[in-house]
């Protein structure tokens, strides 16, 4: 069996085996905080049996959610590689993406929705303004991109946004 609290200092395996209710870690740079997480949640479903579904694991990084995946897979002898292990685990971002494809239907989004990074955004945007026959003298390009952003920020749908709602576009500013 293993023991979940090797190689922790006191503070990292109190945290590690802490019992009921929420557990707040403040520390440093280098001071161990994904090992001590890692070996919580490996804690938590090897000992205490909670099931790798119900444990929510969110990081800032791809790199920090691969390692974390890595690092937890070797203590509980399982495969990084298997999304079935730890579902939950990943960048607030690539969860949410998950949670859209699962649910999004009820909320009127289509499960094959895409994500567009700038890059993305910019080179559509290029390709629309040459089938239109546009060049950037006659469209300033990061101006549409910004009026999209905000409209999308305030909610706004393509109707309400082309004037067919109560709300004037903000095309007038590109």
């Amino acid at each position: 069996m293993t023991n979940f609290t090797d190689g922790l200092n006191d503070e990292q395996a109190r945290a590690v085996t802490h019992g009921d209710g929420p557990l707040l870690i403040l520390a440093g740079a280098g001071s161990g905080k994904t090992k001590t997480l890692t070996h919580r949640i490996a804690y938590l479903i090897g000992e205490l049996k909670v099931f790798p579904s119900r444990i929510l694991a969110v990081t800032f990084t791809n790199k920090a959610a691969k390692e974390m995946r890595q690092r937890l897979a070797q203590l509980l002898d399982e495969e990084a590689d298997n999304r079935q292990f730890m579902p939950w685990m990943g960048t607030f971002h690539s969860i949410c993406v998950r949670m859209l494809r699962m649910d999004g239907a009820n909320i009127g989004l289509d499960k094959r929705f895409l994500i567009y990074d700038t890059d993305d955004q910019v080179s559509l945007m290029k390709q629309i303004m040459k089938a239109r026959g546009l060049t950037d003298k006659d469209i300033k390009l990061r101006a549409v991109l910004s009026v999209i952003s905000n409209a999308k920020n305030e909610m706004r749908g393509a109707e309400d946004f082309f004037g067919f709602g109560s709300r004037s576009s903000g095309a007038e500013n590109c």
